[in-house]
């Protein structure tokens, strides 16, 4: 006869919370029902990670805005701005409420963002998109991008475009020798499409710059749409992209302009505490 433990590691934690517990695993990991986050928000052993709740599918925007002047909720703006449950009607409705933190870079990347909401947007200069993230966005596709490379209006950054979902290895190899075309190999070292065929049939081509470090860290197995790992491992990849922008700029200011970010878009980084004024000083 089969028997079923229904005690589960949710109910041991919710048991004995004073224990050293990884909070941070345990918000990430659980669907942690909304219900018992409100309840133990004034217990201080729950240590709940903000972030991670702030990503949770269950946390709608009428949740968010009950609970905007709570103290206890640390909300994280730049995963609500990229959240599937807001739209661009709720951000455009409530982008002058400065209770709201907007972050460009999470509605540059939220899906709900199409070519159309950006491309009727592009003089207004309340909306600070972060090409690297419209660049790498599922909505952007290569026939976007082509139709848009001289328009100087559209930041594109390379970075993103070469780690596009949209960027297959037929458009990379039969663009390989274009010079408008500034490939970056790190990237396309770590693009989902890049399959360990194309890498073997292509290991020995001196136009292909392998990087077998990223390689490592490629996704390619899984399944891009199906992944749930993608968006994590892209947003813990992108925390480390205003440090390593910035030395560019810093130590090579005129190599490769395309694949860097702007000062405007390291200021708002979700992951930066300097402002615009301390990255000029540092230049």
């Amino acid at each position: 006869m089969i028997t079923f433990d229904m005690y589960t590691l949710l109910d041991l934690i919710q048991e004995f919370p004073d224990k050293p517990w990884n909070w941070h695993h345990i918000t990430n990991t659980f669907n942690i029902k909304l219900e018992i986050i409100r309840d133990s928000l004034n217990d201080y052993k729950y240590l709940w990670n903000w972030p991670s709740i702030s990503q949770n599918p269950n946390i709608t925007w009428d949740i968010i805005q009950a609970n905007l002047d709570n103290p206890k909720c640390i909300w994280d703006w730049y995963y609500i701005s990229m959240d599937s449950n807001i739209t661009w009607e709720i951000i455009k409705a409530n982008l002058d409420n400065l209770k709201y933190r907007w972050s460009w870079w999470g509605i540059s990347q939220n899906p709900n963002i199409t070519w159309e909401i950006i491309k009727d947007n592009l003089n207004n200069s309340k909306y600070r998109w972060a090409w690297y993230y419209i660049s790498i966005n599922p909505n952007i596709t290569w026939e976007i991008i082509k139709a848009n490379l001289d328009n100087l209006k559209c930041r594109w950054n390379w970075c993103g475009i070469s780690l596009n979902p949209n960027i297959t290895w037929d458009i990379i190899k039969a663009n390989l020798d274009n010079p408008r075309y500034k490939w970056n190999w790190y990237d396309i070292s770590q693009n989902p499409n890049i399959t360990p065929k194309i890498i073997k049939d292509n290991i020995d081509n001196p136009k292909c710059k392998w990087y077998f470090r990223y390689i490592s860290e490629n996704i390619m197995d899984q399944p891009y749409y199906k992944s749930k790992h993608y968006k994590k491992y892209l947003s813990n990849r992108l925390s480390n992209i205003i440090l390593d922008d910035l030395i560019k700029i810093v130590c090579h200011p005129i190599s490769n302009p395309a694949n860097y970010l702007t000062i405007d878009e390291l200021e708002d980084h979700p992951y930066s505490n300097l402002t615009k004024k301390e990255l000029f000083e540092l230049l």
